[in-house]
């Protein structure tokens, strides 16, 4: 649970009301806890760039690090194995790159890889011989297993629906997971032969009335105890008056208060309109309305559009969506007609950045490891061209998510294996280099008018950060936000005296349901 703004592991006995601390460490967010079979100890991940899978007695006592890297542990039904992803799953609509599963002993050593594909969320088959996952591909969140001791994936589920969290139910049978098939994300289960992964029925309902998002299913070792976690979310656009010389912010208003997901991601040349989008919805769409009026659809289709942002006449947006099956970059009027796929190389294209001059858009491959740029003339068909000199050192990548108004510079951030974000880095076109300014994490970080000083949310969202990328000089901005933001996205007016970010409310419970 998450205290004071830090994540430690807490417990409570099934019907009790008091939690109690079993791993309290500031200096350490720790998430994903999972009890061994015999509940004598427990394995739990660091939250953080690049992770860490531990282990400790079952109230908290001699706590160790096996692995360097890694999130959600699972047991091996023996006890004696730990599974892991290298990607840390908080949403399951947003991804930061493609993530792997490996298997390590729970004395430590060196982890085996089990499979090469994207891969997060393992959970061990009652018999120890196979991993279920969930997996993207190309916005598609599906379910497979695989045999721990590696080869061919068989898939559980191949539709439109995000699957998700997926478990083993004690007995073979079932595999319960998350999903959005219905009219909001309940649990399901599925029948399946646990030997061979292979699917013997139709996706079942397990839970419904929840009025929240059912996730992170969990079952006792008899089977009797189903316990979940149920979570609300709303993000609504919030104003921020700021003086760009003076690094003053002014307070916060309120924009929207539907309770729903609208995240202000683009502004238009003249300030007068906002783009936002809605991920994590059932329908992922665009939407454009005035600054303080209201707003109206732009998209309407199951296809998930993201990211809007205004191309320097006003006349149109760039997006991301994966409306023909991959993500690619995609261009629409600002009047809904003239909808065109830009570009997008093989492996997928997301995070789009128009240049200043309407020209060409930068972006990245869907795995985070690779920035290209290419011409967004109709007709032109050109091919993407990679950058070169995006590595940042250390296993680091650079993404790109924003372009500086003198058209010399990419701004965006390092991540590590994990895909996440592990510090603001810049790359420049005339030298070909991308240079790490800071360790922190946030997602975006926009260029003021000034092309030297960059913007952006840290702390999860908690703090507002002006950055001058010449002297490397970090300024806090002093400003009470009513929510932090959500992953960071936001847009920031041309004059840059209004900021414009989704801010990010939610709630989670945990539920038991037993059977009779």
């Amino acid at each position: 649970m998450r205290v004071n703004g830090n994540w430690d592991i807490y417990s409570q006995r099934v019907g009790g009301r008091n939690a109690a601390p079993i791993v309290n460490d500031p200096g350490r967010n720790e998430r994903g806890v999972a009890y061994s079979p015999d509940g004598s100890l427990i394995a739990f991940h660091e939250s953080n760039a690049t992770g860490g899978i531990f282990v400790a007695g079952a109230t908290g006592e001699a706590v160790r690090r096996v692995t360097e890297n890694g999130f959600d542990p699972a047991w091996s039904p023996d006890g004696k194995q730990i599974a892991f992803a290298t990607e840390e799953i908080n949403d399951p609509t947003s991804r930061w790159g493609d993530s792997t599963i490996w298997v390590v002993d729970v004395g430590g050593g060196t982890p085996r890889q089990v499979i090469e594909t994207d891969a997060v969320q393992p959970s061990w088959s009652p018999s120890g011989e196979r991993l279920v996952y969930w997996r993207n591909i190309g916005g598609q969140r599906d379910i497979y297993t695989v045999p721990v001791a590696g080869g061919e994936p068989t898939a559980v589920t191949n539709d439109a629906a995000v699957d998700w969290s997926p478990v083993w139910s004690p007995d073979g049978r079932y595999i319960y997971f998350s999903s959005d098939r219905g009219t909001s994300i309940n649990l399901w289960r599925i029948a399946v032969d646990q030997s061979s992964g292979r699917v013997s029925g139709t996706p079942e309902p397990v839970t419904a009335g929840v009025q929240a998002s059912a996730g992170l299913p969990r079952l006792s070792s008899d089977g009797s105890k189903l316990a979940f976690r149920s979570r609300v979310a709303s993000v609504n656009p919030v104003a921020i008056p700021f003086d760009p010389v003076a690094m003053r912010a002014g307070e916060p208003v309120l924009l929207d208060t539907q309770n729903n997901i609208r995240i202000p991601s683009g502004t238009s040349p003249d300030g007068k309109q906002l783009a936002y989008y809605s991920i994590g919805q059932q329908q992922e769409d665009l939407f454009i309305g005035p600054v303080e009026g209201p707003m109206r659809r732009l998209t309407d289709d199951p296809g998930r559009d993201r990211m809007p942002m205004f191309a320097p006449d006003g006349r149109s947006l760039f997006f991301y969506s994966n409306r023909d099956g991959r993500w690619a970059i995609w261009t629409i009027g600002v009047d809904g007609g003239g909808l065109r796929k830009v570009s997008g190389p093989p492996t997928g294209a997301v995070y789009v950045n128009v240049s200043p001059k309407g020209d060409r858009v930068a972006f990245s491959d869907d795995a985070g490891r690779e920035v290209f740029t290419v011409p967004v003339a109709p007709g032109s068909e050109t091919a993407p061209t990679k950058l070169t000199g995006v590595a940042t050192g250390s296993g680091r990548a650079f993404t790109a998510t924003g372009w500086s108004p003198d058209g010399s510079r990419l701004s965006g951030f390092a991540s590590g294996p994990s895909g996440r974000p592990a510090g603001v880095g810049i790359y420049d076109f005339g030298s070909g280099t991308t240079t790490v300014l800071s360790t922190e994490e946030p997602f975006l970080a926009e260029w003021l008018a000034d092309s030297r000083r960059l913007i952006y949310f840290a702390k999860n969202g908690s703090e507002l950060v002006v950055l001058d990328t010449a002297t490397r000089s970090r300024t806090v901005v002093p400003v009470r936000l009513p929510w932090p933001a959500s992953e960071e996205v936001f847009a920031i007016s041309p004059d840059n005296r209004t900021i414009y970010y989704g801010g990010m409310r939610s709630e989670a419970d945990i539920w038991i349901v037993e059977r009779k």
